[in-house]
Parts: C-alpha cells; sequence; structure tokens
C-alpha cells in the first residue's frame, strides 16, 4: 500500500473502526449479563461452559449448508 493509495487507506480505517465497534458491543453485552446474573432463574456457569460449544456448532453448521448449497 502506498501513500497515494488513499482508497486502501481509507478501507483499513473502517475495518479498524468495525473492529472497535465489535469490541465495544461485545463489551456491553458482557457487562450487563454481569449486571443480570443475580436476577437469572438459571444457573448462569452451566450457561456458560455450554454456550460457546453450541454457537460453534451452530455457526459450523450454517457454513456447512451454505457451502453444500453452493456446490449444487
Amino acid at each position: 500500500m502506498t501513500v497515494q493509495d488513499g482508497r486502501a487507506q481509507s478501507r483499513v480505517s473502517k475495518v479498524e473502526i468495525g473492529q472497535l465497534v465489535f469490541i465495544a458491543a461485545a463489551s456491553l453485552v458482557i457487562l450487563g449479563l454481569r449486571r443480570l446474573r443475580t436476577r437469572l432463574p438459571f444457573d448462569m456457569p452451566a450457561v456458560a461452559r455450554l454456550a460457546p460449544a453450541y454457537a460453534i456448532g451452530g455457526l459450523s453448521a450454517y457454513w456447512r449448508v451454505a457451502r453444500l448449497a453452493g456446490l449444487f
């Protein structure tokens, strides 16, 4: 990337801003869940252990179906 290529530099800035916005949103969700933890009717540590596995499995299943659909 050169100094003369202003378009590439603006894309990099937008990507970095998007990353910062994502981190801020994730932090707000985590803080909100921490405040609600005492009010929830279920065992939060158990959900915290299982949620990432279900999220990864769900995303991988979606990705696989999308890839298979693209083959046909």
